[in-house]
């Protein structure tokens, strides 16, 4: 209720937020002082599946732990499986949750790496 009393106390008539959804702001309390309360669907679905997607290469390659052992100076050679990781072609995704940001990030990585697809959804 504080942030709503303030809003409205300095002369604001609505509030909105740039998120998935707007679990993160109680409604009741805008409702009760007469704040229409806004979000933005969609506006993350893209950027937060490209994160994922990057998460993922990253995770599956290996990136931080070569990025980390490059700058400890340990690298004395080339061997031909060091920090490889892991292949994706052809590999299965399975997620959970496959509303907008699940289906974005699964179309991005089938799409990609011609992968199989499972997934579970309470919807």
């Amino acid at each position: 209720m504080p942030l709503f009393k303030k809003l409205k106390d300095a002369g604001g008539r609505a509030y909105s937020n740039q998120a998935v959804g707007f679990d993160n702001v109680h409604v009741p309390s805008a409702t009760e002082l007469g704040i229409p309360v806004g979000n933005t669907p969609g506006v993350l679905t893209d950027a937060t599946a490209d994160i994922a997607f990057s998460l993922t290469m990253s995770a599956g390659r290996r990136i931080v732990e070569a990025d980390s052992f490059m700058r400890n100076g340990h690298y004395k050679g080339w061997l031909p499986d060091m920090y490889v990781g892991s292949d994706f072609a052809g590999k299965t995704l399975g997620i959970i949750g496959c509303g907008r940001i699940g289906a974005n990030y699964a179309t991005k990585m089938i799409r990609a790496f011609e992968m199989d697809f499972i997934y579970f959804d309470m919807y």
